[in-house]
């Protein structure tokens, strides 16, 4: 007994690097290594454990027995009271919390998850329901969409078994990392180079140092020789709406640039990450072609509404101007009627109207005006923000005051054109007088068989910001005759089919009636074949 006493080393323990609990399963299986663990070994077991804990744990043995000797206690009296001073307090309550919230952080592995989830589960008394608490917990907090979705495609019910699917968990983590290996890898295409991150140069950049990379330019990866692959063929851009492009390489939001000089035009893209933080001066190249006709531009960097847009600088044009869908990406202010704006050119261009945005330039904020227009191009940074921004105009440049479009137009219209226009609304002032038209001397039937059942449907609950919106819609299309109300107590109803409200660009609402659920399923359709020649 004395040798195996000799040979018994074992660390003190120390509560800032380990738990109580895993320091006692420690020292207990020291003790049975050395077979101490038996009844016979109680005094060599109280020994060690005292001359083994440290000198803080010491203390604490000693101050709780005071005056009486620790030495004349038993070894299940000093564990049981340095378990209730070093063990964890528990709250099932909340350790329960704290497990429910632990989601996978970015470069945990689903093992070292599990384990963690195995660890966090050991204070929460789930019992026999231990193993489906950790199966949820490792689908809901995986931190990966798409992981989460093919989880919950392969194991759709709740027979599902926790190996199960910690191994299917295990299979899409190794398959992604065997991707990024094989993307990651420059032997695996020959006409393929790595993207480099440069950095802009103060001299004019030449042929050989913009290497020659084939880039796809709707997804911004490497090139496809089958569009059919793309990633992004079929999916929706988020910042100008448009289909078959990620938002990344979006032209028309200004993260896709044309950059261009004398010889080369190179298309690059801003590093923009989710937070919308970027470095102005890293870009990534993408193509480098042969351009003969170069143009220059002035892009001046903006914020519209904190959302970060390159504006051309165009003090040409009277009124700074932005496409709809930009309008819609800064959070669709409220719009005013307005008439079309006018090109240079006397082409009338679709205005939506305008509306008043926070702009962020030059280190100023301010509260502006910004025409929106109907077509999607270029954001122009128009004369009158330069004014406001108090830019410096070129030597000896004047400001004129500018006609509107409207008086530009009225003045190129004659006398006599005028006095044709006016007869013509006279004439024909049914025609003209802004109400619904009516076909007289024909009336329209549905033919539906005889057989069927009538349904009627009970209104639609509508949302309340619409409701007074709803109520004006309905008055006018009883007061232009559109509808005509219906007394159920005198008339009874059958066929009653619930309405749609579609919301319009502007704003305003239109009132359908949803045919599909009563009538359009049995309507007999009048089938003329015709003819061919």
């Amino acid at each position: 007994m004395t040798a195996r006493v000799d040979r018994f080393q074992f660390d003190s323990f120390d509560n800032k690097t380990e738990d109580w609990d895993y320091y006692i399963q420690r020292f207990e299986i020291e003790l049975q290594i050395h077979g101490l663990d038996k009844e016979t070994s109680e005094d060599k077991r109280k020994q060690l454990l005292l001359s083994r804990i440290g000198p803080a744990a010491f203390k604490v043995l000693v101050d709780y027995y005071r005056p009486v000797v620790v030495t004349t206690k038993s070894y299940d009296d000093l564990k049981k009271v340095l378990n209730e001073y070093y063990g964890k307090k528990t709250y099932v309550l909340s350790e329960r919390v704290t497990f429910a919230t632990r989601h996978r952080k970015a470069e945990e592995t689903i093992t070292q998850f599990i384990l963690e989830l195995r660890s966090l589960a050991g204070y929460c008394e789930f019992g026999t329901t231990l193993d489906e608490r950790i199966r949820d917990q490792l689908v809901i907090g995986i931190n990966n969409s798409t992981w989460q979705q093919e989880l919950i495609k392969e194991h759709p019910t709740n027979s599902a078994k926790l190996s199960d699917v910690i191994a299917t968990a295990n299979k899409l983590e190794q398959a992604e990392l065997q991707s990024q290996r094989l993307t990651n890898n420059p032997q695996m295409g020959t006409e393929q180079q790595t993207v480099n991150k440069i950095r802009p140069k103060t001299h004019r950049p030449t042929q050989q140092q913009t290497p020659k990379v084939k880039t796809c330019m709707f997804c911004g990866r490497d090139f496809h020789t089958n569009m059919n692959d793309c990633p992004a063929k079929g999916k929706r851009c988020n910042a100008c709406g448009k289909e078959n492009h990620f938002s990344s390489v979006c032209i028309t939001s200004g993260r896709l640039k044309l950059k261009q000089n004398n010889t080369t035009r190179q298309i690059t893209r801003q590093t923009d990450s989710d937070d919308d933080n970027f470095d102005e001066q890293s870009i990534h190249t993408f193509a480098v072609k042969r351009h003969n006709n170069p143009t220059t531009k002035i892009m001046i960097p903006t914020q519209l509404n904190a959302k970060r847009v390159e504006m051309l600088y165009d003090p040409g044009a009277v009124h700074s101007v932005i496409g709809k869908n930009l309008w819609n990406s800064i959070g669709r202010p409220p719009l005013k009627k307005c008439k079309n704006l006018m090109a240079y050119t006397e082409v009338e261009i679709e205005t939506l109207g305008t509306c008043e945005i926070t702009v962020n330039a030059f280190n100023i904020q301010k509260v502006l005006t910004v025409y929106v227009t109907l077509r999607n191009d270029i954001p122009l940074f128009g004369l009158d923000w330069c004014l406001s921004f108090k830019l410096p105009l070129p030597p000896g440049a004047r400001l004129y005051n500018i006609k509107t479009p409207a008086a530009i137009t009225s003045t190129q219209h004659d006398t006599k054109h005028n006095n044709a226009v006016q007869n013509i609304l006279q004439d024909f002032k049914s025609l003209f007088d802004g109400k619904l038209g009516t076909i007289k001397g024909h009336s329209a039937k549905i033919h539906i068989p005889n057989d069927v059942t009538p349904k009627t449907f009970r209104p639609r609950p509508v949302p309340l910001a619409l409701r007074e919106q709803v109520n004006s819609e309905l008055q006018r299309l009883v007061q232009e005759e559109v509808i005509e109300p219906v007394d159920t107590m005198s008339t009874p109803i059958e066929w009653a089919s619930p309405i749609v409200i579609a919301i319009k660009a502007n704003g305003s609402i239109r009132i359908c009636a949803d045919f599909k659920v009563t009538i359009n399923q049995h309507v007999q359709t009048d089938d003329y074949p015709l003819p061919r020649f």
